[in-house]
């Protein structure tokens, strides 16, 4: 199906385009590897400090507006609090 697709929009055959189209995406993905270095251990850091700022936002609104705090919050702060964990 994606063949034909290409070769219709391409006007021309579709084995190669598609060939084309995978070895294009190969090379985004290669320069993306190279050009996105590693974050660095404070921007991690960082990073776990806003998705806790959020998450203790998130369950204060809901205090406010008298919602119950879901479960969802509660596995998002255990699976941060692991991460933090197993990166020490």
């Amino acid at each position: 199906l994606l063949q034909t697709l290409l070769s219709r929009s391409s006007g021309g055959s579709g084995g190669g385009d598609l060939a084309a189209l995978a070895k294009s995406a190969e090379s985004i993905q290669a320069l993306r590897a190279i050009l996105t270095p590693e974050a660095s251990p404070i921007q991690v850091a960082m990073e776990r400090a806003q998705v806790s700022q959020i998450i203790s936002q998130t369950r204060l609104m809901n205090k406010v507006a008298g919602k119950e705090t879901s479960d969802y919050l509660d596995k998002l702060e255990k699976s941060l609090a692991e991460e933090e964990e197993a990166a020490e």
